[in-house]
């Protein structure tokens, strides 16, 4: 999750809301396929969606997904805290 490229590609999306990968492409460095691997990527581990409409796929951060991440992450960082006090 941590590579800078798709670190970027997360913040075009936060800025653009739902947008197709050409959108979100628009200006970053990279070529559109190597933005859509990086969507899709992000798709895979929940933190945003994908839904294909027509002929092209539209992106937006999950939110619940995040939520969820972030709240899974709070738990862990509670359960070492306990573990090292």
């Amino acid at each position: 999750m941590c590579v800078p490229a798709r670190l970027a590609v997360l913040r075009k999306l936060m800025v653009l809301g739902r947008a197709a990968i050409a959108a979100v492409a628009q200006n970053l460095p990279q070529d559109r396929s190597v933005v859509a691997r990086h969507l899709r990527q992000l798709a895979a581990v929940q933190v945003v969606t994908a839904r294909k409409e027509g002929r092209h796929v539209y992106y937006e951060i999950d939110t619940v997904g995040v939520r969820s991440r972030m709240e899974g992450l709070r738990e862990l960082v509670d359960l070492i805290q306990s573990v090292t006090r």
